[in-house]
C-alpha cells in the first residue's frame, strides 16, 4: 500500500450521511472487488480520502494486512 493523503478540507463541509456515500461504501466496494478477483500480482488504486477507510476495511477482514512502506507522495508530502 502507498499512502499519501490530502487535507483539502472538502469533508469538513459535508454532512456525514454524504461522506459515508462518497468514502465508506465506495470503500467497501472496493476491497470486496479486490479480495475476490486478486492475483499474485493484483494492483489497488484509489484516492488519497480513501486510505484509512480501505486500510481499515482490509484489516478487519484480515489483520495480517501491514503498511510496508510509507511514501508521500507530492501534491501530499507534508
Amino acid at each position: 500500500i502507498r499512502y499519501s493523503i490530502s487535507s483539502d478540507g472538502l469533508l469538513d463541509m459535508l454532512d456525514k450521511d454524504t461522506v459515508d456515500a462518497l468514502l465508506g461504501k465506495r470503500n467497501s466496494v472496493v476491497v470486496d472487488t479486490y479480495l475476490q478477483k486478486n492475483t499474485e500480482k493484483s494492483v489497488m488504486l484509489y484516492g488519497a480520502l480513501h486510505f484509512d477507510g480501505i486500510y481499515a476495511t482490509l484489516r478487519s477482514k484480515d489483520a495480517r494486512w501491514k503498511i510496508v512502506t510509507y511514501e508521500p507522495l507530492y501534491p501530499y508530502v507534508k
